[in-house]
């Protein structure tokens, strides 16, 4: 007899909001992308990960006691980094699939970012945005991020019953963010610009994983200075 793992259902989250925690963090950035997540799931969201970690705007209300272990500064607000041990193994709800429409507007951000700096740059002559292998790695960063986006519309929804659809998305948000990271070279490693954006990314992966999520890679970052 065949025993299979038991998967557990999605975190249920108005669609609705996750647009606009989506719209917010293209636009914006990941601190006010968060700030619209609690403001829409209200004050007694769990934004602790299982590990016992909340990634959280440094200015937030509900921000937790004490120093953080790591911040991220930014413009449109900072980030900061709480730890602590009486939250390890924290229930997955809706703050979960918040934080994933929120990593698809920065990455979304991040690919628009690149499409500008391959736009200005010229390799013998040529203008980066125009050679050939370059746009079919944009292509397929944009690919990713319009599955991921498709995929979390249904994984929002109650009839998601297998839990399927955000580890689905989750796969295709760390694949269209390898292949944007590539297409920046080595800026997209740099600690400025699109390289801080991208470790906001990462932070969030990790303090906030999907099951079957795949390992972030280059940016992967402990949440630890």
């Amino acid at each position: 007899m065949t025993v299979q793992p038991l998967r557990q259902q999605a975190p249920v989250l108005d669609t609705a909001l996750g647009l606009r925690c989506r719209a917010r963090a293209r636009a914006e950035g990941p601190a006010p992308a968060l700030a619209e997540l609690r403001a829409g799931l209200g004050p007694d969201a769990v934004a602790w990960g299982p590990g016992g970690h909340a990634l959280l705007p440094l200015d937030a209300a509900d921000a937790p006691g004490g120093a953080p272990v790591a911040t991220l500064g930014f413009a449109s607000g900072d980030l900061g980094v709480w730890r602590d041990e009486r939250h390890r193994d924290a229930a997955c709800g809706p703050w979960t699939a918040g934080v994933l429409w929120i990593r698809l507007g920065l990455t979304e951000q991040l690919l628009r970012t690149a499409a500008d700096h391959l736009a200005g740059r010229r390799v013998g002559g040529d203008v980066l945005a125009d050679i050939s292998s370059v746009r079919t790695m944009h292509g397929e960063a944009a690919a990713d991020l319009v599955e991921a986006r498709l995929l979390l519309a249904d994984g929002t929804a109650p009839d998601d019953i297998d839990g399927l659809a955000a580890p689905r998305a989750a796969d295709a948000l760390v694949r269209a963010q390898r292949t944007v990271l590539r297409l920046f070279g080595a800026a997209g490693y740099l600690d400025a610009g699109p390289g801080r954006l991208a470790r906001a990314v990462d932070l969030l992966a990790d303090v906030h994983p999907v099951a079957a999520e795949p390992a972030t890679g280059r940016h992967a970052t402990e949440v630890s200075p």
